[in-house]
Parts: C-alpha cells; structure tokens; sequence
C-alpha cells in the first residue's frame, strides 16, 4: 500500500500556482539547493501562496528563519504572519546568551 498523501498532491500542478504552471517536480527542483538563487523566490511564493499546513511540505522552519531577512520582503501580506511565526520560533529554538563572566 502507498503512503498516504493528500489529494492536492495527486494534481500535477499544485492549487497554490494555477497561473505559475508549475508541477510538484519543479517546484522540489527550486528548493532542492538552499544556495541556489531561485531558492527564496520558489520558498517565499510557497509561503505567500500555499496553504500554512501545506508550506511544511517544501520547506523546512530551520531554513525559513535562517534566511528570514531575504524571505520577509518577497512576503507581501503574509509578511507579519511569518515575522511573528519566525520570532516565536526563534525564542524557543535558537541558544540563549552566554552568561557574563565577571
């Protein structure tokens, strides 16, 4: 039996780029490299236009607030829902300060 997936992913061309024309091929090849230039065009599309519970499905949230700065201005309206999203993230996960020494 197959893994179970969802049914948007049983579309070639996912319900968030009805105009893009994008397949989920393509869009796995643009995240594929985190260096790649395409890499943050392709990753903020996905999180100003696919669903939240979707966004997990291409991205990872390590990457997401790593390159946050370059991500935020490609956001449009989605940009306070993510910077929130992204801070709270960043509270819990990144190391505290080091204590002072005297």
């Amino acid at each position: 039996m197959a893994a179970c997936e969802p049914p948007f992913f049983k579309q070639q061309h996912p319900y968030f780029c009805p105009n893009a024309r994008m397949t989920y091929a393509e869009i796995t090849a643009c995240l594929q490299d985190p260096a790649s230039p395409k890499w943050a065009s392709c990753a903020a599309w996905i999180m100003r236009e696919a669903a939240y519970k979707d966004v997990w499905r291409f991205v990872k949230m390590t990457e997401i607030a790593c390159r946050f700065e370059e991500l935020a201005p490609r956001l449009g309206e989605r940009s306070h829902f993510w910077s929130r999203l992204v801070h709270a993230w960043r509270e819990v996960h990144e190391d505290p300060p080091a204590p002072a020494r005297d």
